[in-house]
Order: structure tokens, then sequence, then C-alpha cells
């Protein structure tokens, strides 16, 4: 799942690894998730430990023994010095510079400071592989 709506988001600005709250909009998601998944049994909940994610995992399995823990290897694709920008502003860095932003699937490129689709794809292996050994296949984790 995703995180919750931060003013970010609503806004177009670019967040990766920047940590940015949930705003209320977000809360309301998270609760409404809480709602749907109130049958289901949750044996963990895993996020990244940026403050959204980590909010919105909190908020969706509160009041439930479920424990939850937060892992920088689930943190979305990093945007280095994009982060904090919006579309707009990112497009003006240079003819093609962001356009590069389409070749992110290729694997090898990052914008200036940030990570490959590579690195990404990496840390979150990483972490699955974790995850597998700890529970069993019939598990519902979040």
């Amino acid at each position: 799942m995703r995180h919750g709506e931060t003013d970010w988001n609503r806004d177009g600005i670019i967040q990766g690894h920047s940590d940015t709250p949930l705003n209320d909009r977000g809360v309301q998601t998270a609760r409404s998730l809480a709602r749907r998944l109130s049958s289901r049994t949750i044996s963990a909940a895993y996020s990244s430990d940026l403050i959204r994610a980590a909010e919105t995992a909190r908020i969706t399995v509160e009041g439930r023994p479920v424990p939850t823990e937060t892992y920088k290897d689930l943190r979305e694709f990093s945007y280095g010095e994009w982060e904090g920008l919006t579309l707009q502003e990112a497009m003006l860095l240079g003819p093609g510079v962001f356009d590069r932003r389409l070749d992110l699937g290729k694997g090898d490129f990052a914008a200036p400071g940030g990570e490959t689709t590579a690195q990404l794809v990496g840390r979150v292996r990483r972490f699955y592989a974790r995850a597998i050994e700890r529970h069993d296949p019939d598990e519902d984790l979040l």
C-alpha cells in the first residue's frame, strides 16, 4: 500500500526521501483503510522510516495487537536534488535533464544526488528476503 497524502503530494512537490508528514486527508485515508482491513488478520505492519509511511501503517493497525516496524530499505525512490521541487521546477533544470527521468525504469539513470532504479530494487529486495524468512506464506502483512 502507499502512504496517505501529504501537503507535498497535494501540491505536486517531489518528495522521495524528504520526510513530510501526512496531512488531514492522508490521516483520513489511513483511517478508512483501517476500517476496510478490520476483518483481516494482519501479522505485522512494515513501512519505511519516513513519517508519512510510518504514520499510515500505525493508523491502519491502531488498536490491534499488530507489531509495526520501520525500515530504511522501504523508502520510496530517492530523487536527490529534485526533492522539494515541483515537477515544473524540475523541468526547468535544463534541456532534456528532467526528461531523462523516463530512463529511470532502465535502472542506470539517477537524478543528481539520487538513486537509480537498480539501487531501489536492490534495497527493497533485501527487505523482502528478510520478511520472507520471518513469516509463513499464508500470513497477511501490511
